[in-house]
C-alpha cells in the first residue's frame, strides 16, 4: 500500500508541475504546444480507465504513445518542423515529458493491481484443490472427450450457480464486518472461494472443476458418470452446499453422448438446464 501512495503522489506531483509549467516565469524557457497537454491528459486518462491499456507492457504503452505523439505532430499539429535547429530541442522536449507522464501512469496502475491481489491474498482463503480457469481447461477437457469416444464410457458435464448469486448468502458476523469493509468484487471472490472449496470436496481425483465467467457458476467435467449417477451427484451436492453456505443450487446436467456429440454442446445444453 505504500508503494501505491508513493506512486500515485508521484503522478499527482509530476502532473501538476508539467501542466503549470508555463506558470513560472524561466527565463529562455521553451513553450512547450498546447496539443502537448491535451494528449499527455488524454494518455493518463486513458491509462488509468481502459482495461487493455492497463494490462499492456510497460514497453508497448510507451511505444504506442510515442506513435500518437509522432503522428499527431506530423500530421495534424504541423505548424512547425519536427526536427531542425531549436525545433529538434524542442521536439524532444515535449516527447520526453509526455512519455514521462505515461511511464509514472503505467507504474500507478501497476501498484493497484499488485494492492489489489494483495487484498485477495489476505481476505481470500486459497483453495485446497485444483480449479481450472475456462479457458485454460480446454486441452484437459478435449483429452477426457477424446478417451470417451475412443473407450465408449459415458461423461457428463454439470453446471451449477448460486440461486442469489455469489456473496448474497449468510456469513458469520466476523466475515460480514470484514467484508463491509471492502469492496464488492473482494465479497464475490470470497463467497465463489468457499463454494468452490464446498465443490470440489465432494469431487473425485478424475473431475475437473472449472470456474467460469460468473461470479459463482461452476463447469464439472465428470468422466465416467452417466446421467442418472450425476443426478444423484449433484443431490448430494446441493444438500451439502445449502448446509454449508445456507445457498441453494441452481444445476444443469448433459452427458455426452446423448445429449450433444461435443463439449460445446454439452456447455450449453447444460446452461439451459439451469433450474
Amino acid at each position: 500500500m505504500k508503494r501505491l501512495m508513493n506512486a500515485g503522489t508521484v503522478l499527482l506531483l509530476y502532473l501538476s508541475l508539467f501542466l503549470n509549467i508555463e506558470r513560472f516565469d524561466v527565463q529562455g524557457w521553451v513553450p512547450i504546444e498546447t496539443f502537448v497537454y491535451v494528449l499527455t491528459t488524454l494518455a493518463v486518462v486513458l491509462g488509468l480507465v481502459v482495461p487493455v491499456l492497463r494490462r499492456q507492457h510497460v514497453g508497448y504503452c510507451l511505444t504506442f504513445w510515442m506513435l500518437i505523439f509522432v503522428l499527431s505532430k506530423v500530421l495534424i499539429f504541423n505548424s512547425q518542423p519536427l526536427l531542425g535547429g531549436k525545433y529538434t530541442f524542442i521536439t524532444l522536449l515535449e516527447l520526453i515529458t509526455y512519455l514521462l507522464a505515461v511511464y509514472l501512469t503505467k507504474l500507478f496502475t501497476i501498484e493497484i493491481k499488485h494492492a489489489a491481489r494483495l487484498i485477495d491474498e489476505a481476505i481470500v482463503p486459497q483453495l485446497s484443490h485444483q480449479v481450472y480457469q475456462l479457458e485454460k481447461a480446454g486441452p484437459l477437457i478435449e483429452t477426457e472427450f477424446m478417451r470417451s469416444r475412443r473407450y465408449d464410457y459415458p461423461i457428463c458435464a454439470l453446471v451449477v450457480e448460486p440461486e442469489n448469486g455469489a456473496g448474497n448468502w449468510p456469513l458469520d458476523e466476523d466475515l460480514e464486518r470484514a467484508v463491509r469493509a471492502i469492496e464488492v468484487r473482494i465479497r464475490e471472490k470470497y463467497a465463489t472461494t468457499e463454494l468452490a472449496e464446498t465443490i470440489a470436496d465432494l469431487t473425485r481425483q478424475t473431475d475437473f472443476v472449472i470456474d467460469m465467467d460468473l461470479p459463482g457458476r461452476f463447469l464439472l467435467i465428470c468422466p465416467e458418470i452417466n446421467q442418472e449417477n450425476a443426478g444423484k451427484f449433484l443431490a448430494r451436492l446441493q444438500e451439502r452446499v445449502y448446509q454449508s453456505l445456507g445457498v441453494r443450487l441452481r444445476c444443469g446436467v448433459a452427458a455426452f453422448p446423448e445429449d450433444a456429440p461435443s463439449f460445446e454442446g454439452l456447455l450449453e445444453i447444460a446452461i439451459s438446464r439451469l433450474a
